[in-house]
């Protein structure tokens, strides 16, 4: 079969009724598919010579036969091509001229590596863009290629379960509506956006909702290890985050530089996580497999002015499904840190042999120095030698145990000088319990 070259008016106008060609050659023309139209292009579909496209229905493009741009749409020379309705693509996005996305969709449906590209750095900034597929390694990508690429104040991405790997290019998503970015969550299958330096994934944000980055790579073992940023604010801010897929001294943030306070940091990968614009603080929740990456209870940041990891101090665990996540409230950026590990820190608790609740100002309360900062959701609890329940506490990053000590007291009444026995529940990845003898001291 020939190609079908449009010039000059060219109209398609069926609605409800198909249309097939093998490749489509628009040089100059004026082109409509106008609302309830389906056009299948078995080949490619080549927008040229100031070609104008107007597409309010259905258009696939697949890649039926074997000529140069098959199952590729190619956007050139001064050519606009806009509307409403739906592409579906097999192949390439090549754009070197003007898309006005519109409330259109793009789907990236091939099941080989597709890529989002322009031979002269446009930049297409995409509605809705969708990606499926079952192609597998390599070809479970959709790539961008020398260029970057967005997602529309009013458009969405929908992964699936596709890699979008934007290599040293950058994907923003330019949607602050929190759930403008979805991906499959099938264990082990989830749809990730994978970058490497300097690429990223930027999202805007107005509210303080979870702004979810599926971030994960493909590059050596497969991983996926998703970011969530709440902002404290509802004031407009931009957030950008990167998954690196190794150890963060090859890229000289090195796990031998730290805080003595940290005993191990994880070797597999680090984040990148930055704030580009605004000046509200943020929480940060880093997701990780501990049946791949072990166990891990804290985070630390590189701090380039010390060249060392920094423990970032009171973080709390959770656990969801197969993953474990460690968060950080209300963390500020004041130190434009970009990089974070997760680690562990020495146990350095120090738990007091005993107290004086007499109300002189002095040693009233059983204080537990470090346990907070490194046990954010602690158990304490205390009881007589008859092992009655005098006091109980289950700390949390807002309610911690320093801000309720024990002060010797049960029921409001004071009691007796002697000796108390605890249990503390540290609620760590090694369940870890400590117990011992606590004394009421006369004084």
């Amino acid at each position: 079969m020939k190609p079908l070259i449009a010039t000059g008016m060219f109209a398609l106008i069926l609605a409800f009724q198909p249309f097939f060609s093998q490749t489509i050659y628009s040089s100059g023309a004026q082109i409509a598919i106008l609302n309830g139209a389906f056009i299948q292009c078995n080949g490619g579909f080549y927008i040229n010579s100031s070609s104008q496209v107007s597409n309010d229905g259905t258009l696939y493009i697949s890649k039926f036969s074997s000529p140069t741009l098959s199952g590729t749409i190619k956007i050139d020379n001064n050519s606009i091509v806009s509307g409403t309705g739906s592409y579906h693509i097999e192949q390439d996005w090549i754009n070197n001229s003007t898309f006005n996305g519109s409330t259109s969709t793009v789907e990236l449906y091939g099941d080989l590596e597709q890529f989002i590209t322009s031979e002269n750095g446009t930049i297409t900034t995409f509605n809705n863009l969708q990606l499926v597929g079952v192609g597998t390694g390599i070809n479970r990508r959709k790539s961008l290629l020398n260029v970057n690429s967005n997602v529309s104040p009013n458009g969405f991405l929908s992964l699936g379960d596709r890699e979008l790997y934007t290599g040293i290019n950058t994907l923003t998503i330019e949607n602050t509506d929190p759930t403008s970015v979805q991906n499959s969550l099938i264990f082990e299958n989830e749809g990730f956006v994978s970058s490497l330096i300097p690429g990223n994934m930027i999202r805007f944000t107005n509210s303080q909702n979870s702004y979810l980055f599926p971030v994960g790579s493909s590059d050596g073992t497969l991983r996926y290890r998703p970011v969530n940023v709440s902002p404290n604010s509802n004031s407009n801010q931009e957030f950008a985050v990167r998954f690196n897929n190794y150890n963060s001294d090859n890229d000289g943030y090195l796990l031998a530089s730290h805080e003595n306070s940290i005993s191990l940091a994880n070797t597999l990968f680090y984040h990148s996580i930055e704030r580009l614009s605004g000046s509200s603080s943020a929480d940060i929740q880093i997701d990780y497999l501990p049946t791949n990456d072990g166990n891990w209870s804290s985070l630390a940041d590189w701090n380039s002015a010390l060249a060392m990891w920094r423990a970032i101090g009171i973080t709390s665990t959770l656990s969801a499904s197969n993953y474990k996540s460690i968060s950080k409230i209300t963390w500020d950026f004041s130190n434009n840190t970009k990089e974070y590990v997760l680690t562990n820190l020495i146990d350095n608790i120090v738990i007091s042999s005993g107290f004086t609740p007499n109300g002189d100002g002095t040693n009233d309360q059983w204080d537990l120095l470090n346990l907070d900062q490194q046990y954010p959701e602690n158990e304490v609890r205390i009881f007589n030698r008859w092992g009655e329940l005098l006091y109980e506490h289950s700390s949390s990053i807002n309610d911690p145990y320093s801000d309720n000590p024990w002060d010797g007291k049960y029921q409001g009444e004071q009691m007796p000088v002697g000796s108390y026995y605890y249990i503390i529940n540290l609620n760590d990845s090694n369940k870890t319990v400590k117990n011992g003898v606590i004394t009421i001291i006369k004084k």
